[in-house]
């Protein structure tokens, strides 16, 4: 079942863009809410953290082991 997000923009609904103080004030605002959208778009973007399969991921592999993979790795590409 998907869950709905919303997000504020924070936006003043009485910009005044006919004095430089407005403007100024307006694009403070507009960058404010251009900070939200990107937050949003993150909060909700985000991939889901990879699932950890079995086993151990970290460590070394013994001599032998390795030499076996390459002896099977070589032996396959001779067949394609």
């Amino acid at each position: 079942m998907a869950t709905t997000q919303a997000f504020g923009l924070g936006l003043n609904s009485t910009m005044n863009l006919s004095t430089k103080v407005g403007a100024d004030v307006a694009r403070g605002q507009l960058l404010g809410v251009l900070s939200a959208l990107q937050t949003a778009y993150q909060k909700t973007n985000t991939p889901p953290a990879p699932v950890q399969g079995p086993g151990i991921t970290g460590g070394t592999v013994s001599p032998y082991l390795t030499q076996q993979t390459s002896n099977a790795t070589l032996a396959l590409n001779m067949l394609a």
